[in-house]
C-alpha cells in the first residue's frame, strides 16, 4: 500500500480544517456572546453583502410567476403614493428624510427617498404581502391586493415617476 503523496495530504488537511474548523470556530464565538447582536451597531459589509444578495435571491424566486396586474398610471401610482406614506415610510422614509427604521432595526430598513430600490413590482409585492423573514418588514397579508400591488408598483417606479407623482413625492412635508 503507498502512502498518499504530500500534494494530497496538505490541501486535503487546509480543506477539512476549513470545512470544520471554522464553522466551528464561528459557532464558538456565537455562543460565548462575542458576536455582536445589538440593532444599533453598523453591519459588517460582509454581511449586509451577503444578506443583501440572499434576499434579491429570495425576492426573485418567490416573484416568478407573479404579473403586475395595474398600468401603472398616474392616478394608481399616486395611490400607491398614499398608501406608502400612510404605512411604509414610518420605516423606510420620505423623500426628505429617513425613517426611524434607519437606525433602530437590524438589519436596517431600505431607506427608499434616498437609495430607491432596484427591484420589480413584482418583487417588491412578494416582500410586502409576505414579509421578509428575520427583519423587522412583517408580512402584510391582511392589506388588500389592489392596495399591495399599488405600493409595490410606486416602489417600483421610484427612479422613473411620472412628474406629477414625482412633485408629490418630492414635496417638502407640511409642518
Amino acid at each position: 500500500m503507498q502512502i498518499a503523496s504530500k500534494s494530497f495530504v496538505v490541501p486535503m488537511i487546509a480543506f477539512l480544517g476549513g470545512v470544520v474548523l471554522l464553522p466551528v470556530c464561528i459557532f464558538v464565538l456565537a455562543v460565548a456572546g462575542l458576536l455582536s447582536s445589538d440593532a444599533t451597531s453598523t453591519p459588517p459589509k460582509w454581511e449586509s453583502a451577503i444578506g443583501q444578495a440572499a434576499l434579491h435571491a429570495s425576492l426573485r424566486r418567490r416573484a416568478s410567476g407573479l404579473h403586475d396586474p395595474l398600468a401603472g398610471s398616474d392616478a394608481e401610482l399616486a395611490a400607491g403614493l398614499t398608501t406608502y406614506m400612510n404605512t411604509c415610510a414610518g420605516c423606510h422614509g420620505d423623500f426628505s428624510r429617513h425613517g426611524w427604521g434607519f437606525n433602530g432595526l437590524y438589519p436596517r430598513a431600505p431607506q427608499f427617498g434616498k437609495a430607491p430600490p432596484t427591484l420589480t413590482a413584482e418583487e417588491t409585492y412578494a416582500a410586502v404581502k409576505f414579509g421578509v423573514r428575520y427583519s423587522a418588514m412583517g408580512a402584510n397579508q391582511h392589506m388588500p391586493e389592489k392596495d399591495a400591488w399599488q405600493v409595490a408598483t410606486f416602489v417600483s417606479r421610484l427612479r422613473s415617476l411620472p412628474p406629477a407623482v414625482s412633485a408629490a413625492w418630492t414635496a417638502k412635508p407640511k409642518q
